[in-house]
């Protein structure tokens, strides 16, 4: 059995005044291409974005934004009692973890290729 990140990327529309979803994925979405979402389990990445709580992690557990986009908490309310770390991240701070995993480094780029200048961030949460 193997841990699963479920990856949620927003978009802050400020017109709104509210994040947006931009793309996301259930990992047991094998057909799920996106550009924009991690898919795979690397250890490395998992324990930078704070999935690890025994060690030290360059993100912490922050829980769900308050303002997160509503389709992003519905998917984790069906969820929520299997899954844990539930955080997020800046676009800033996904490209400053000191991480060399490619395809990780991939998704950043992309996600920073659609910001086109406006706050983007990726909302998470492992699975068992």
């Amino acid at each position: 059995m193997g841990i699963d990140i479920y990856w949620f990327v927003e978009q802050y529309e400020e017109e709104e005044g509210m994040w947006t979803l931009l793309d996301g994925a259930f990992p047991v979405l094998t057909t799920c291409d996106s550009p924009l979402v991690y898919k795979a389990r690397n250890h490395d990445v998992f324990e930078k974005l704070g999935s690890q709580g025994s060690l030290e992690s360059d993100i912490s557990t922050r829980g769900l934004p308050p303002d997160v986009n509503p389709i992003t908490r519905a998917c984790f309310d069906v969820l929520e009692d299997d899954s844990y770390g539930h955080s997020w991240a800046s676009l800033r701070e996904l490209e400053a973890l000191p991480i060399a995993d490619e395809g990780f480094r991939a998704v950043v780029k992309n996600i920073r290729d659609q910001s086109y200048g406006r706050p983007m961030r990726v909302v998470y949460w492992f699975h068992w």
